[in-house]
């Protein structure tokens, strides 16, 4: 099993494309084949994320983007139609730009998490370098571990 690259806060593009993907996958109008997935493992597929935390989304709010969710949203079974109008084109166009959006909203997302987390590694790096030329300076040539250890307290207090 793959880890989930989407978790967190939801971001608006993410709720805009939740919506149009909700809209084509109860209409029908899907271009490729999800009859074996229900709403929820679709949603959950298409947005990256775990289907938990679809369920915890909706179930929460009952309400995305001004518009009413029903309870039992993710049973839901895909039915394609046969027949697309045009009203059914345009609302594939628009799944597909806000899906644009939301890839360009995920990664952005995902470059921030990580540069937090390359942050605090590099900071937790630096101290434990300063701690030890510090514990070697002060103390003996070779610093046991729990020298190092109260090193470390001292610097980060």
């Amino acid at each position: 099993m793959t880890k989930d690259l989407n978790y967190g806060k939801w971001i608006e593009a993410e709720e805009v494309y939740l919506l149009h993907l909700i809209e084509c996958y109860l209409r029908g109008i899907l271009e490729e084949d999800v009859r074996h997935l229900t709403l929820r493992k679709f949603l959950a597929s298409r947005l990256h994320c775990d289907p938990m935390r679809i369920s915890k989304r909706l179930n929460e709010n009952r309400y995305l983007l001004g518009r009413a969710i029903k309870s039992n949203f993710n049973r839901k079974s895909y039915f394609p139609i046969q027949d697309f109008t045009q009203l059914d084109i345009k609302r594939v166009n628009a799944m597909k730009e806000a899906r644009n959006y939301f890839y360009v909203a995920l990664s952005r997302k995902i470059k921030l998490r990580q540069g937090r987390t390359l942050r605090k590694m590099t900071k937790k790096f630096k101290v434990m370098q300063i701690a030890h030329v510090l514990c070697k300076k002060t103390r003996h040539k070779k610093s046991s571990s729990e020298d190092f250890k109260l090193c470390i307290g001292h610097i980060l207090n």
